[in-house]
């Protein structure tokens, strides 16, 4: 049994405001979770988005103090912790109705990380920040003597190596893992964020990617899954009729 906080782990939750920490939503759940008998898995402890405002507010060196900070400070204050997500949502999507859904963007140009990083809070004024976010987890977790905690990078529609939707991000997550690993940053797995329907077919391309993840030595975990139910017509019109 595995509890993960949606929202009450988060920087825009813990430090809303420069320089003031708020952990008692957090608290909360990590210590329920242990009383229970339950693992905790932290998420997480960057992302690109959804950040106070006095984060996008910094300079690029004051962005790299910050993040530091931050993430020394409430990695070590969760020894048990079973995993953190390390770094939410780095990785750029191309999918056909990305740019509709406001997401970004590959732009495709080589800019020494092969296009993988999305533009956000950290990227490009911290270049390197994932790596960065990984190993100052690392080092927090090991002031504490807590090397057991698993340290994951977490992503949507990445899950399949198949099919138009998933192939090339999914591709992207794996070349990043294979760079991630080899510069010996401690990566130990990769988060899937499924976000399906009915008609949802790419499963052999699931299979596969898992397959390759842990080939990597690599864990995979499903941190998110949700099913659109798509409802025939005449299904449709019937839910809506009103008795006579």
């Amino acid at each position: 049994s595995l509890v993960t906080a949606e929202n009450a782990c988060k920087w825009a939750t813990i430090s809303p405001s420069k320089g003031a920490y708020n952990f008692d939503d957090c608290d909360y759940i990590y210590n329920t979770a242990k009383a229970s008998g339950q693992a905790f898995r932290g998420h997480n402890l960057a992302w690109g988005n959804y950040n106070p405002s006095w984060v996008d507010a910094l300079s690029p060196d004051d962005k790299r103090s910050a993040l530091v900070e931050y993430i020394s400070r409430v990695a070590a204050r969760y020894p048990d912790a079973y995993a953190w997500d390390v770094y939410n949502e780095p990785v750029c999507d191309d999918f056909p109705f990305a740019a509709a859904a406001g997401l970004e963007i590959c732009d495709g140009t080589d800019d020494g990380l092969n296009a993988i990083y999305k533009n956000s809070s950290w990227y490009p004024d911290v270049p390197d920040a994932l790596e960065l976010a990984f190993t100052t987890a690392a080092d927090a977790l090991e002031s504490v003597n807590a090397t057991g905690v698993k340290l994951f990078l977490n992503d949507y529609m990445a899950e399949s190596s198949t099919g138009v939707l998933y192939a090339a991000k999914a591709d992207r997550v794996y070349t990043l893992a294979q760079q991630l690993l080899a510069k010996g940053i401690p990566l130990h797995g990769i988060g899937m964020q499924f976000h399906l329907d009915l008609t949802y077919s790419s499963f052999d391309g699931v299979r596969a990617n898992m397959k390759r993840l842990g080939e990597l030595g690599l864990e995979v975990h499903v941190t998110e899954v949700s099913c659109r139910a798509k409802v025939a017509p005449e299904w449709s019109r019937s839910f809506t009729r009103r008795p006579s």
